[in-house]
């Protein structure tokens, strides 16, 4: 499921885990993997919380470019 935050559009995926993680590709899609009952509202704040760290994902140059 697509999302949208303040900031970013990232991919909802719900999944039989406990936790919930996060991962920004490469290419710079963001993923969320969350519980079942976790309300998106709860995984939209998990977004914006990490905010800093995607920025510093989006803005760092990649190992390759080097």
């Amino acid at each position: 499921m697509k999302r949208k935050t303040e900031h970013f559009t990232y991919e909802l995926i719900r999944a039989k885990r406990r936790s919930m993680s996060l991962k920004v590709d490469l290419d710079g899609t963001i993923t969320v993997r969350a519980p079942y009952r976790t309300p998106v509202q709860t995984a939209d704040w998990f977004v914006e919380g990490h905010r800093d760290w995607i920025c510093l994902l989006y803005t760092s140059p990649s190992p390759r470019d080097s």
